[in-house]
């Protein structure tokens, strides 16, 4: 997601973790698009992997969220036929029992947040719920 408009609708987003190798990246944190395309092709770089985020991840966010004040939580994930991601929410979620976490699983053939986030209706009709995305 594009961090201007995360910042502009407050949607957090909660990075996997890419390695070449032994080296460890937070996509959109410490690796851009750009600059993962030009480790890709170099071909000195190892093949890359990816891992989901934590549950404990989740667990921060979702309670930073509820701490500022939000009422529900729109968790937004990639497909759990591509990740793992999902699970490492759903397990989150359990903790917060009482408190309205939704979690959607992006389909597997989208792959960018451009449609959902280009439905100014959706978006306004989401913060005027007090509703927090996270992503």
């Amino acid at each position: 997601i594009n961090p201007i408009m995360a910042k502009k609708y407050d949607i957090e987003v909660i990075p996997l973790s890419i390695f070449f190798g032994d080296k460890e990246y937070k996509d959109g944190v410490n690796l851009t698009a750009d600059e993962f395309y030009k480790m890709l092709a170099d071909r000195s770089n190892p093949w890359p992997k990816t891992a989901q985020p934590s549950p404990r991840a989740f667990t921060e966010v979702y309670q930073q969220t509820f701490d500022k004040g939000y009422d529900s939580i729109l968790s937004i994930h990639i497909a759990s036929k591509m990740s793992g991601t999902i699970n490492s929410a759903t397990l989150a979620k359990k903790t917060f029992e009482g408190k309205k976490i939704t979690i959607i699983e992006k389909d597997p053939m989208v792959i960018t947040h451009v449609p959902f986030l280009y439905q100014p209706k959706l978006i306004k009709r989401i913060l005027k719920q007090n509703l927090r995305m996270v992503s």
